[in-house]
């Protein structure tokens, strides 16, 4: 600035009713966060009714440095800038951490290809799970895993969606706790059926990491996945990430209604990869076949085989869609009764707590009903 530095160090008494009157020492100091962060010092002259040289001057009681930080940021803190904003610190906490101009390092993130936007991304992701999706033998990842691959979507920002219609937005609040999400909050919204015209409600949750994002890249999900979806190898044998595929892109059928049913649709590698999942349990004869010109496949499993599958997928789990595990359920009370595998007494604590109760009484007695 061409200001010699001051023998002294305070104010004069002569200039100190006003400067008391502006804040003191603490509104001097905010002053200075704000010039170090950018601001000139007509900007905040100005908020103040004051002139530049009366802020200078003030700078220099005080031995307040008044040259600006570099606006370009060093090769040394390149890396420690983008380190810090991947494991999910804001950009403010990261200019102020490392003493950065906090548009500098803004500008620098960005220019990197990394989503700075506000709201579902960046802000308040300390504490994030980032290894949620590292832990293949965790029930929890495997079941979430195989709902993203089914009803998630990856956008070429980076973002991550996952949406179901609202009647199962409970299972996303659980995602999203699984997660360690702060502050993300399921979003409901509605949407029009654009050959229909029906309108339908759908909730979602969101997040852009970095970290969170890649991990998914690695197991196979990707933009615009429709057709293209793959069974990641690690996961190939685990009936958590089948339930989770099979709640978001599968049916069971309504055992009021009909015999036990087991479908899935997806692409021809998915219902090939399902196919051999469930060929370690049943004789698999049905065939995957092609459903109309859309590129999706289908592959249907019935009557007691269905069963067996279904007691695989939902027995003795945490995570899942509430509607389908108690239509499988509907038929595997009755299925365990004629094996005898209620007299489990885990099954019996498994079942009390999802509410069935045994029928005690009448021509029904010996049943499991809700």
């Amino acid at each position: 600035m061409g200001y010699k530095k001051k023998s002294y160090f305070g104010i004069s008494k002569k200039a100190k009713p006003r400067f008391e009157k502006l804040g003191g020492v603490g509104w001097l100091y905010d002053c200075h966060h704000r010039y170090h962060d950018g601001a000139s010092l007509g900007e905040i002259a100005k908020d103040f009714n004051v002139t530049a040289t009366y802020i200078t001057d003030r700078f220099l009681d005080y031995q307040l440095t008044t040259k600006k930080q570099s606006r370009t940021i060093g090769a040394d803190d390149q890396e420690k800038v983008l380190r810090l904003f991947d494991s999910g610190n804001t950009v403010k906490e990261i200019a102020d951490s490392l003493g950065l101009i906090y548009k500098s390092c803004l500008a620098f993130i960005y220019k990197t290809g990394r989503d700075t936007s506000t709201g579902v991304t960046k802000v308040n992701c300390r504490g994030v799970d980032l290894d949620f999706f590292r832990r293949y033998s965790s029930e929890s990842s495997a079941y979430f895993t195989g709902l993203l691959v089914a009803d998630g979507n990856v956008a070429e920002s980076g973002r991550v969606s996952l949406s179901l219609k609202s009647s199962d937005s409970p299972i996303l609040e659980v995602f999203s706790k699984e997660l360690k999400l702060p502050r993300h909050e399921v979003t409901t919204y509605s949407v029009v059926d654009k050959r229909t015209g029906a309108i339908s409600s759908v909730s979602s949750v969101q997040f852009s990491i970095e970290r969170l994002t890649t991990d998914l890249l690695s197991l196979g999900l990707m933009p615009r996945k429709s057709t293209k979806e793959t069974c990641p190898d690690v996961y190939k044998q685990n009936r958590h990430f089948w339930r989770g595929l099979v709640d978001g892109d599968g049916h069971i059928s309504d055992p009021e209604k009909s015999r036990p049913l087991v479908s899935l649709c997806g692409s021809l590698e998915i219902c090939n990869s399902f196919k051999e999942f469930c060929s370690l349990f049943i004789d698999v004869t049905t065939t995957v076949r092609k459903t109309g010109d859309s590129g999706l496949h289908l592959i249907d499993i019935n009557g007691e085989k269905a069963l067996k599958i279904m007691a695989v997928l939902y027995q003795d789990c945490e995570f899942y869609l509430d509607r389908k595990l108690r239509r499988s359920l509907g038929y595997l009370v009755d299925y365990w009764a004629s094996v005898n595998d209620t007299d489990n007494p885990r099954l019996y604590d498994w079942l009390y707590t999802r509410g069935f109760k045994p029928n005690l009484e009448g021509e029904d007695s010996g049943k499991w009903e809700m």
